[in-house]
C-alpha cells in the first residue's frame, strides 16, 4: 500500500496551501497586532483577496513547483540505498464510470435513428 504522502495529488495540494499561506500569513499576523490601523487592515485584506484570486488562475506554476519537488525528492530517495519508495510523478488516470444500460435504453455511443 502506498502512503498518501507519496501521491502526486497530495504534493499538488500542499503546493496550493503553501501559496495560500504565503499570502495570508502576513495579513493574519497584522490583524492580531494590538495597535492596528483599520484602514491599513482593510487595504491588506483587499490586496490579499486580489492576490488569492490571481493565484487561482496560476495552475501552471503550481504544477511546475510540484514537479520540481517530486524530482528533487525522488533523487534524494534514490541516493539512499536502503529504501525502495518513490513519489508519484503524475496524477493517476481515473477510469470513466460507465452507466448500466437498461433494456429498452440506448447506450450513450449509439445514434438515435
Amino acid at each position: 500500500m502506498q502512503s498518501s504522502l507519496l501521491k502526486y495529488e497530495t504534493i499538488l495540494t500542499a503546493q496550493i496551501f503553501l501559496r495560500i499561506f504565503e499570502h495570508t500569513s502576513p495579513l493574519s499576523k497584522y490583524l492580531q497586532t494590538a495597535g492596528l490601523d483599520i484602514l491599513s487592515a482593510h487595504r491588506m485584506v483587499a490586496s490579499t483577496q486580489d492576490t488569492l484570486k490571481s493565484l487561482g488562475r496560476d495552475v501552471d506554476s503550481v504544477k511546475k513547483a510540484a514537479d520540481t519537488f517530486v524530482n528533487w525528492t525522488n533523487t534524494e530517495i534514490q541516493e539512499r540505498d536502503d529504501t525502495d519508495i518513490e513519489v508519484e510523478a503524475t496524477l493517476p488516470q481515473k477510469r470513466r464510470r460507465m452507466r448500466k444500460v437498461l433494456p429498452g435504453e440506448m447506450a450513450q455511443d449509439e445514434n438515435p435513428g
